[in-house]
């Protein structure tokens, strides 16, 4: 969107609230990302103190790491659908065309490795 030759495109406002839209997905889909990493990172150093308890007290460790990496894992996933469904509902983003199907807008494939052309 950097490119001198993306300004013609984003002249229109739909096409600004669109690309608005879309990089709020993108950065759901990073914060989900994160939130997963972080969930298994905390969950695994929670899950090392299972390795040095005995008895009831393993178990206890063992439940609370998965616990732990369940609900930070949850929050993240949550996060970033509530930041696209933001985006998505915003009174400016309307998608036109959006029941049409994806191939009446690709080109034809060229001969060749069709499976890598759209």
């Amino acid at each position: 969107m950097a490119d001198p030759a993306a300004r013609e495109y984003l002249r229109d406002d739909p096409m600004v609230v669109a690309v608005g839209a879309h990089y709020a997905e993108r950065r759901g889909m990073v914060r989900s990302v994160v939130g997963f990493l972080t969930g298994f990172a905390l969950g695994a150093f929670t899950l090392r103190m299972a390795f040095g308890a005995e008895g009831v007290a393993r178990v206890v460790w063992i439940a609370l790491a998965v616990t732990i990496a369940a609900t930070v894992l949850g929050l993240a996933i949550r996060h970033a659908l509530r930041l696209a469904t933001a985006a998505a509902r915003s009174p400016r983003y309307v998608v036109d065309r959006e029941d049409e199907p994806v191939e009446k807008h690709r080109p034809a494939p060229r001969r060749g490795l069709r499976w890598l052309t759209w």
